[in-house]
């Protein structure tokens, strides 16, 4: 930039290009434009524009804002009266701080906070426990959710200890089971047992499960079972596996070949009758949900 700057000096001082090519030795074009050009920066690269699903709904959009302006200030668009008037299909179904009571044909999210009182850091927070987020996890897959938790950091951009502590107990309970979560599949049912979740956003609430509960997700050739609260003596009983001889009637018509559990090298006790899938183990404890593996031939 310094040889250009002597040559645009130079040529305002004689107004002549030829002596000033001959003096800094180049030719007589690029002193010209040297003397004509300002800006010698790299242009930027033009990004290419993509189309957006919420293009043909943009003029909609800009007549309700319009007419937003000749109406009382309560019955003007609001974001929430927008987002319920468009189609379904413009974007996720998001479900703030509630979830379905039952599984979904479409995909959704579920987005909530790691505490119960905030969405950002404060001093006064009241915190879920790891337990309570996996479940409400567990539950929001099996219904053909998402689940995406919220964590404030602090003022200097760190996470607090106990934040860090909830995380890193979820983080080692998905390092073992996450293979029934991450690119897992709703099965023909979510859920067995006696315990409902309340349907509908900020319905939020702290669920207690029982041994008899248990959601369900499919990967491969495997039905994922998840006992949301598995049992001291380790015995479970999963009904939805049940034979029958009413062909018309079961919810399962596959053929069991093995149980395993997740992160257990224990072979579990387990078999088949008109109650249910019966599954028995001795050294398994956990006061996290524990999946039982079940393999179809």
């Amino acid at each position: 930039m310094s040889q250009i700057n002597d040559i645009r000096e130079a040529y305002a001082e004689t107004g002549k290009v030829a002596p000033v090519a001959r003096k800094f030795q180049v030719d007589e074009k690029t002193v010209r434009k040297y003397i004509r050009k300002e800006d010698f920066s790299p242009k930027p690269p033009i990004s290419e524009e993509r189309e957006s699903r919420l293009d043909p709904y943009k003029a909609k959009i800009r007549e309700w804002i319009d007419a937003d302006e000749n109406v009382w200030y309560k019955q003007r668009h609001t974001a929430r009266r927008i987002y319920d008037r468009l189609m379904f299909g413009t974007g996720i179904v998001d479900m703030e701080r509630g979830q379905f009571s039952e599984a979904k044909p479409f995909t959704f999210q579920t987005d909530t906070s790691i505490a119960r009182n905030s969405w950002c850091y404060t001093d006064s927070l009241e915190y879920k426990t790891a337990e309570e987020i996996l479940c409400s996890m567990i539950d929001i897959v099996s219904k053909n959710g998402s689940l995406l938790l919220n964590v404030g950091p602090r003022a200097d951009g760190s996470i607090a200890p106990k934040d860090r502590e909830i995380l890193q107990t979820i983080g080692r309970w998905l390092s073992v089971n996450g293979e029934a979560i991450y690119g897992s599949r709703p099965w023909r049912k979510p859920a067995e047992g006696p315990t409902r979740i309340s349907e509908g956003m900020f319905s939020e609430e702290t669920v207690s499960y029982t041994k008899e509960d248990f959601r369900f997700t499919v990967t491969g050739g495997s039905i994922n079972v998840f006992a949301m609260k598995y049992p001291e003596d380790g015995k479970l009983l999963i009904r939805s596996f049940a034979e029958t001889q009413n062909q018309n009637a079961p919810e399962f018509h596959g053929i069991i070949s093995d149980v395993s559990v997740l992160g257990s090298d224990e072979k579990p006790v387990w078999r088949v009758s008109e109650e249910g899938l019966y599954v028995e183990t001795e050294r398994v404890r956990n006061d996290l949900p524990v999946v039982i593996r079940v393999a179809i031939r």
